[in-house]
């Protein structure tokens, strides 16, 4: 499910999850890019799983420090325009 769609620049982002698997929707961040948040807990299994999508340019550190606030099991993924 979207958790923030930018209707004008089209894009948005989505996590897929099988509705067998147990998962909880992170919403401790209220941020100005589009992102989704879950935390999957099936089988013994725990983790933070966050999709993300940030314009060119506009990476910053304090962003992904945000994020691993939410511990050592942490997946970020998605588009992050980012140069190395």
């Amino acid at each position: 499910m979207p958790f923030n769609v930018n209707p004008t620049h089209g894009g948005g982002v989505l996590i897929l999850v099988n509705n067998k698997i147990n998962c909880f929707k992170i919403s401790e961040f209220d941020l100005d890019i589009d992102h989704v948040g879950k935390k999957i807990d099936s089988k013994g299994i725990c983790f933070n799983l966050v999709s993300l999508y940030v314009p060119l340019n506009t990476l910053k550190k304090d962003l992904i420090k945000s994020y691993c606030e939410l511990g050592e099991d942490l997946i970020i993924l998605g588009d992050l325009n980012a140069k190395t």
